[in-house]
């Protein structure tokens, strides 16, 4: 099935176009390739962004946000993973502990609007959260 696709797809922009290819999936490969972009961004961003850094073979650069510093660069092939994550421990960015701050501020927040845990209710609202954001609690 795939070399039938491709036999009738005439470009890279075409296949990465296709309702099939998902934008979570074109997100995930950038992510993946160390190329950063804003969680919001539309397929079309994300297909030209993948475009650029396939005919590039080097390091893109974001130009819808100029000023933006090397983290919005694709890594080199030889850095991986855990060397990009020791670099961001060393600046002071360490992913669990942002984790487990954001828990605790979010329930707690959560928390506090059941009124039957006998708390004051806090402020809650769109404010506290990016304008796209979209909640999913699952419980057992």
């Amino acid at each position: 099935a795939m070399e039938t696709i491709l036999s009738f797809t005439l470009n890279a922009e075409e296949l990465l176009r296709r309702k099939k290819v998902l934008r979570d999936l074109i997100f995930k490969y950038l992510a993946q390739e160390g190329v950063v972009m804003p969680p919001n961004s539309e397929k079309h961003q994300l297909v030209k962004r993948t475009l650029e850094l396939w005919s590039s073979g080097k390091d893109v650069v974001d130009e819808s946000h100029p000023g933006e510093k090397d983290e919005t660069r694709k890594r080199p092939p030889t850095e991986t993973v855990s060397e990009s994550t020791n670099m961001k421990a060393e600046v002071g960015f360490d992913p669990l502990v942002l984790g487990q701050q954001f828990c605790q501020w979010f329930f707690q927040l959560l928390n506090s609007q059941n009124l039957s845990l006998g708390q004051q209710p806090q402020d809650w609202g769109p404010q506290h959260f990016w304008p796209d954001v979209k909640l999913c609690l699952f419980s057992r």
